[in-house]
């Protein structure tokens, strides 16, 4: 059962509470989520809170993501959850009031990118070519670029 006011070991660090990419970094793998019914958010986030993995990703590919996502933050507070295959600003939109610390674009979007810039919200958008790489450094920090 979680604990209010608690953080999940995973997340914690000597200096505190980590931001949205080092949280990313920190669980190795985000288990992506396509729920066809919100009412199975509570126990999922359960599943994987209490089994190691406080995180996931929901995609918009199902009607009401966001309210997966809003089960799953109200839930689990602490968990880190984002937004996946999110294709349009006002997804990004809904995804964010709902509680979404992260969006991941399957393709360079670069009004998405500049939106989630604005807003302060880690933004991931995919990219295939170097030319979408070239695009889109100015604006993101990469996870291979930090230095360790």
């Amino acid at each position: 059962m979680r604990k209010t006011g608690t953080k999940h070991p995973v997340f914690l660090a000597k200096e505190g509470i980590m931001n949205t990419y080092e949280k990313i970094e920190k669980c190795k793998m985000i288990p992506v989520i396509a729920l066809e019914n919100v009412s199975d958010a509570k126990p999922l986030a359960k599943a994987l809170y209490e089994g190691g993995l406080p995180c996931a990703e929901v995609t918009f590919r199902k009607e009401g993501a966001e309210l997966v996502i809003k089960a799953m933050k109200e839930e689990y507070p602490d968990m880190l959850v984002g937004a996946g295959t999110v294709l349009k600003k006002e997804q990004v939109e809904k995804a964010l009031e709902a509680g979404a610390e992260f969006i991941v674009s399957p393709g360079l979007d670069e009004e998405i990118v500049k939106l989630c810039i604005e807003k302060n919200v880690c933004v991931i958008p995919g990219v295939s070519t170097a030319s979408d790489v070239a695009k889109v450094t100015p604006l993101v920090f990469f996870f291979s670029t930090r230095p360790r």
